[in-house]
Parts: C-alpha cells; structure tokens; sequence
C-alpha cells in the first residue's frame, strides 16, 4: 500500500482536534468514541495502515492496551511539531508541489520543506 501524506495529514489533524480519550478502551469504548477517523475515499484498511505508520513513526501514540491493534490516544511531542508545519494549508499545497519535483513524498524531505516555507514566512 501507498504512503498518502494527505491522508496522514488529516489524521493528525482530527487527532488533534479531538484530544480527551477515555483512560482505557474496551471494544464497545472504542465504538462509541466520538472521535471519527473515517474519511471521505478512504476505506478502513487503508486509514488503518496510516495509523499503524504514524504509531511506528512516533508521530501519534497509541493505546497500549486496546483491543485494536492501533487505537491513537494522542499526538506525540513530535506528532505536534509536524502537524503544526502541515496545518497551513497554503504551505502544504506549496510543499506538495516543490515535493512533486522529487517524485515521492519522503516524510523527512518534506519537514525540510515545510521548515523552509515557514522560515521564510517568519523573515519575509
């Protein structure tokens, strides 16, 4: 399967947004969450994947004892470094762009990029 980085985006994005998770989970807990991680053209195995990258990255934590194997309890000291480079839209579509020039989407490139748009948002 495909790394998608807007995918992985918008699930940073919605984790972040919806920050209170119970103290432990259960497979019922786990159903009536209010956090969604459903999104439009994706299907479950795939959001699944995703997740399961950002948990192996350290990006987003987990719950260690879930009875899903990748339940996000939260974003990481990292998590919200990334995001916080990823929320401008306008960078984002910029990054992807200069991105496309390397013809992948290597997470580490892409900080750089991000790190540099926002340098130069903040010295003009």
């Amino acid at each position: 399967m495909k790394r998608d980085m807007d995918l992985i985006r918008n699930i940073l994005l919605r984790i972040e947004k919806y920050p209170h998770f119970p103290s432990y989970l259960n497979k019922e807990e786990v159903n009536d969450n209010p956090i969604s991680l459903e999104f439009k053209h994706y299907d479950e195995e795939t959001i699944n994947y995703h997740i399961k990258l950002l948990v192996e990255a350290g990006i987003v934590e987990k719950f260690p004892k879930a009875s899903y194997p990748y339940v996000p309890r939260g974003l990481t000291w990292d998590g919200h470094e990334y995001l916080d480079l990823m929320k401008d839209e306008s960078a984002w579509e910029q990054a992807k762009e200069m991105m496309k020039k390397t013809g992948g989407m290597a997470f580490e490139i892409l900080i750089r990029v991000l790190l540099e748009i926002a340098a130069k948002a903040v010295t003009g």
